[in-house]
């Protein structure tokens, strides 16, 4: 595709991971042709987790593990809290929507419809949701406050890799 259209001046692949396939395969492609190329990284939504909580928690200072305790403590003396993960088809939509609209909430605070308000956008995720579902791959998770969704993650699995892709929260929160 690159080779027959000669119409373009620059190519920004910004969302392609440096050790994909497709990357070793455009790098190699690339100097063969004796094309530019600037490579540059950043960091990525994406960790490595291990196996269990518990064997994560080992990974983190003394200090942190603290914070996470401390905070889940405060969290649960002050609220009635709960943690739910999609896991069935029902639960998409609701949870999907809760995932807009505090999307939209915190993004209207600063002036911005943020990107989860277009259509087509939304249509993307129900379908990739349903997708991932089956396949045992989504990683879509609330956060209940005294039974009020005020927090949403939206991202998907694979191998012991889990990637965030989208976020909303309750700015009141």
């Amino acid at each position: 595709f690159l080779t027959e259209k000669r119409n373009w001046n620059f190519a920004a692949l910004d969302t392609m991971p440096a050790e994909s396939l497709v990357a070793g395969a455009l790098r190699k492609l690339l100097r063969q042709k004796k094309w530019i190329a600037i490579e540059k990284s950043r960091p990525a939504s994406a960790i490595v987790l291990p196996p269990t909580w518990e064997e994560y928690l080992k990974l983190l200072s003394s200090k942190e593990r603290g914070k996470i305790g401390l905070r889940t403590r405060r969290l649960e003396k002050k609220y009635e809290v709960r943690i739910r993960k999609c896991e069935q088809e029902a639960d998409i939509a609701p949870f999907l929507q809760a995932l807009y609209d505090l999307h939209g909430k915190h993004w209207q605070l600063r002036g911005s419809a943020g990107t989860l308000h277009v259509p087509e956008r939304r249509q993307f995720y129900g379908e990739l949701s349903r997708l991932l579902l089956k396949r045992g791959r989504l990683e879509l998770w609330v956060l209940e406050l005294r039974g009020n969704i005020v927090a949403a993650q939206f991202g998907f699995r694979h191998g012991s890799t889990a990637f965030s892709l989208q976020e909303g929260f309750d700015p009141d929160y």
